[in-house]
Order: C-alpha cells, then structure tokens, then sequence
C-alpha cells in the first residue's frame, strides 16, 4: 500500500514539473507577410532560436490588413507588415525598404526594355492590387503612376501576390510588385525596374507597446541590428 503511495507521489510530483516547464518555455506568436519570409526571417530566426533554444517559436502568414486587429487581441507577438498602422497602443520599426519592379509576360514587347519609365505603362492592361489586401502597396502604385500621368487599364485587382504573379503568367496584363517577388521568378514572366526616383515600400516589425513577452524584446534587437548593418 505504501509503495503505491510513493508511486502516486512521484507521479504528482512528475506533473507538477512537467507544469513548471510548459510555464517557463517561452513562447513568441510571429505574423508575416512574405516579403518577411524573404528578406527578414531567415537569419533572425537562426539566431534567436540560439538565443532560446527551449522557445516555441510560431509563424504565422496573415495579410497586412489582418495584422494590427491580431496584434491588438494578443494573437501574435510581433508582426511584420506594410503601413498603414492606426492604433496608438502599437509600436513599431520601419526594418527593410525595397524597390518597385514592373512583371510583364515573358513575351511582352515592352520585356526588349531594361528600364521601364511610366509612360511605357500607359494604356496597358493591369493587374492592380485591392486595397483590402495589399496594405500600403495599392496607394503607392496609384500615386506614382497619378503623379507621372500615367493611366494603365485596370483588367482585374488581385487580393494577393500570388494572384497578380498567376494573372501576368496567364498573360492577362502586366503589374507593378515589390522587388522580392523576384525570388519567386517563373519562366512565365519578367521583371524590369522602374526609374531609381520611382516609390520604395517600406517592411514594418509591429508590436503591442504592452506586451512584455521575454523573447520579444530579444527579437526586436534581432531585427535592428539586422536593419542597422
């Protein structure tokens, strides 16, 4: 009778540490969009998993759109997305900015150019992005090409990167995408730059101002000495 005593106590005992341990790992919830996945998280995630080698890490894909009311309800950490931002209980760093490519089909006329100017837009079928989805980048695009006079037909709005790269492959028109989308190249289609005066988008690391969470503050130093160098 008493060895199953002593069996029963070292079994709550053995709860009771598995308890403290699940308590004491820590954990980070993280949102992104793939321009993060490209250009950010690949080498800050190697290091912080050294850094926390007990951490239970998870990433996330959420559109810029979704982010910030996640960000709000605790649902993730820390979020890397596109402006806009409009809550003032989230902080944020502007961490990567990147150029604009114009992606064409593979046998556009305007691919025999190496540098495209907004006029060579003008009139052309275009694959625009819907501002419900596409954050910063729909307001970006619109201005620049209002500002340089410059009215391509709108064909169709995509609701994500994937959409618009599938839509120019089809050869249903051509569009202007941010430049990691050229880690995705296909043999469908082509980049070209815009003028070096063209927007940039820029890549924000978004994070609720009360969120104490330890692996958090050890990712922000992560992602600004990344930034920095």
């Amino acid at each position: 009778m008493q060895q199953a005593i002593n069996i029963l106590e070292l079994s709550e005992q053995a709860k009771q540490l598995a308890r403290k341990a699940m308590e004491q790992q820590v954990q980070l919830i993280i949102g992104f969009v793939p321009c993060a996945e490209v250009n950010i998280l690949p080498d800050v995630l190697s290091q912080l998993r050294l850094q926390l080698p007990a951490s239970s890490i998870e990433l996330v894909s959420v559109a810029t759109t979704q982010q910030e009311e996640k960000l709000l309800k605790g649902e993730i950490d820390v979020g890397f997305m596109r402006h806009p931002i409009i809550s003032d209980r989230l902080n944020y760093r502007v961490v990567y900015r990147e150029p604009l490519m114009v992606v064409m089909p593979v046998d556009h006329p305007l691919s025999k150019e190496l540098q495209l100017k907004p006029h060579h837009l003008d009139g052309e079928n275009f694959i625009g992005t819907d501002p419900a989805h596409s954050g910063a980048l729909y307001q970006i695009v619109t201005d620049y090409l209002a500002e340089s006079h410059s009215a391509p037909h709108i064909v169709q709005a995509a609701t994500n990167i994937l959409v618009t790269m599938n839509l120019v492959g089809m050869g249903l028109g051509i569009s202007i995408v941010p430049h990691y989308v050229c880690h995705f190249q296909s043999s469908n289609v082509v980049f070209r730059p815009l003028p070096v005066s063209a927007p940039q988008i820029e890549l924000l690391m978004v994070w609720h101002r009360e969120n104490d969470t330890p692996a958090l503050a050890q990712m922000i130093d992560l992602v600004e000495e990344k930034s920095a160098a």
